[in-house]
């Protein structure tokens, strides 16, 4: 009897050690296989971003101006939590020991982009680490402006109206600077640029071309004047 009892007691052990293995290793594949941005280390070198989360779309690749259709990009959202508009940032993302470069440029405060890999690398399928760091972040000193003393924008598909309304001539070149989105999102790391090449007098108007400006899906940033 001591000795059936003894099988008995060791096959439940077995049994409870099967089921504690079982969720064990089924709760590392749902970790491993899943990403979780509060797994996120943030470095101090990028302090001021906060990563959102990680994903793969089919689209257009807009990172480097091509717009390329793509299937399986590799994208982050990032998210401005820092107080003053970010300039430039040259983030990296470390996962399981390889690291995914995204740039951000022109974010303010609060606001969150959508960032396609520079190197267009695929996502990884497993995560089981994640470190978030910058190899370069700028922040802008003076919070930048559409300078609306000075000028007068109005927006057209493909390109900008610009109107000189101060009393002054305003010398070139004046840089305009944009970005799209969805919805409440800013779509890619790239900020375009559209230049005045010509010094404007009050009143005078020039239409600028401004490609991949769409009204309605693109947003004025901030207007620089040397």
């Amino acid at each position: 009897m001591k000795k059936k009892n003894i099988c008995i007691i060791a096959a439940v052990l077995l049994v409870a050690l099967a089921v504690v293995l079982y969720f064990v290793l089924r709760d590392d594949g749902e970790a491993a296989t899943t990403f979780d941005p509060s797994m996120t280390v943030v470095e101090d070198s990028a302090r001021g971003l906060k990563l959102i989360s990680l994903d793969t779309i089919a689209g257009a690749y807009v990172e480097d101006g091509s717009d390329t259709a793509s299937e399986n990009i590799f994208t982050a959202l990032f998210q401005n939590a820092g107080g003053s508009t970010l300039q430039l940032a040259n983030a990296v993302i470390t996962i399981n020991g390889t690291e995914y470069r995204f740039d951000i440029t022109t974010l303010p405060p609060g606001a969150q982009v959508r960032v396609m890999e520079k190197d267009k690398k695929q996502m990884p399928e497993t995560f089981e680490s994640c470190t978030l760091s910058a190899e370069n972040i700028i922040w802008f000193e003076s919070e930048p402006s559409l300078c609306e003393d000075r000028f007068e924008i109005i927006e057209r598909s493909g390109g900008l109206v610009v109107t000189n309304i101060s009393d002054e001539t305003v010398s070139a070149p004046i840089y305009l600077f944009y970005k799209n989105y969805d919805g409440e999102i800013y779509i890619g790391g790239i900020t375009y640029m559209t230049t005045v090449e010509k010094s404007l007098a009050p009143g005078e108007s020039v239409a600028v071309v401004a490609g991949h400006f769409i009204p309605g899906s693109s947003k004025l940033m901030y207007v620089y004047v040397p």
